[in-house]
């Protein structure tokens, strides 16, 4: 899910950090590149080569009337991502895929949901989001084999970094060379897959738990008819969130950049600042309430400020991440 590529970029620039840093102790290249500032930060990394998925056939599950108790599933979801001006490396990623199946064998009615309502016109933004959350833990819970296509792409640019618009701007060349699109075939067992980088993964988004967002936390939530099916549109409210914080709706409905769990060996992070303007989700429900396909776009802006040895060294990043999936039910 969302965060992927975040943290790969994070990652690379505080690499970056580290190395300028350590040319600051004593390396004329260092100066003669950079200046005489010793803050001042570039990016080169070697970002792990995302293995594109072999497509499956998958077996097309159908609904069947059989209850089953619900499944508790907590993972994360995450996938490489593309950027158009983009930064990264290595990413210390933030994925702690546990899996709780308690499941039982015939998914599509372990949950009691209703099907969509035929008049979805004159329902309120809390209607709307009740439907959509219905909808996706529904689909979460779904243990039979179905597969999704899943795909992820990035954009971003480092707009500002210690050293200048020629620091940034070999950081962003590095980067876009580095940070590729995802583009796969998940297979799901029992609620999970494993992804193209060896993650455990959910249905859908958030990558943890189950969809919770309420209608404080959304600008706008509506419903329109298509044919048999359900869109749905919704954007969130702008929030930001400092290091360590846990942003109030994106962590309800679509995942956070949680920079606090991102280590680089000799970097120490003094402030991760970060908004999220926007984000949005489209989603597309099926007459017996399951999702047919989910797109979420999370742009997001990041103030970084980091220790580097004897150096302390600042960035800002504006990134653009979208993640879609396309179930085959």
């Amino acid at each position: 899910m969302y965060n992927s590529g975040v943290k790969k970029i994070v990652s690379g620039v505080l690499a970056l950090f580290l190395i300028a840093a350590t040319l600051v102790l004593g390396d004329t290249v260092y100066k003669s590149v950079f200046g005489d500032d010793p803050q001042t930060t570039v990016q080169t990394q070697t970002a792990p080569t995302v293995p594109t998925a072999a497509p499956t056939t998958a077996p097309t599950a159908a609904p069947v009337t059989q209850p089953t108790q619900p499944v508790t599933d907590t993972t994360a979801t995450t996938g490489t991502t593309d950027v158009t001006a983009a930064t990264d490396v290595t990413a210390a990623t933030d994925v702690t895929a546990a899996t709780d199946v308690t499941a039982a064998t015939d998914a599509p009615q372990q949950d009691s949901t209703a099907p969509v309502s035929a008049d979805v016109g004159s329902m309120s933004k809390e209607q709307v989001i009740a439907m959509l959350a219905d909808a996706v833990n529904k689909t979460k819970k779904y243990t039979d084999s179905i597969t999704a296509k899943h795909t992820e792409t990035f954009d971003a640019n480092v707009a500002k970094c210690t050293g200048g618009s020629t620091v940034a701007g070999i950081v962003n060349t590095a980067m876009s060379s580095i940070v590729k699109p995802t583009d796969e075939v998940l297979n799901y067992s029992g609620g999970t897959a494993v992804n193209s980088e060896g993650e455990t993964v959910q249905i859908l988004l958030p990558k943890a738990g189950d969809f919770t967002l309420q209608a404080a936390g959304a600008e706008s939530a509506v419903a329109t008819k298509d044919g048999d099916n359900t869109v749905v549109d919704i954007k969130l409210l702008p929030e930001s969130s400092g290091l360590g914080q846990v942003p109030q709706y994106a962590s309800t409905c679509v995942g956070y950049l949680d920079v606090s769990t991102i280590s680089v060996p000799g970097v120490t992070i003094n402030k991760a600042d970060t908004s999220y303007s926007g984000i949005t989700i489209h989603a597309v429900i099926r007459p017996d309430g399951y999702v047919a396909s989910a797109t979420y776009v999370t742009p997001v802006h990041l103030e970084l400020e980091a220790k580097a040895l004897v150096a302390t060294a600042t960035a800002v990043i504006d990134a653009t991440e979208t993640e879609s999936f396309e179930i085959n039910w």
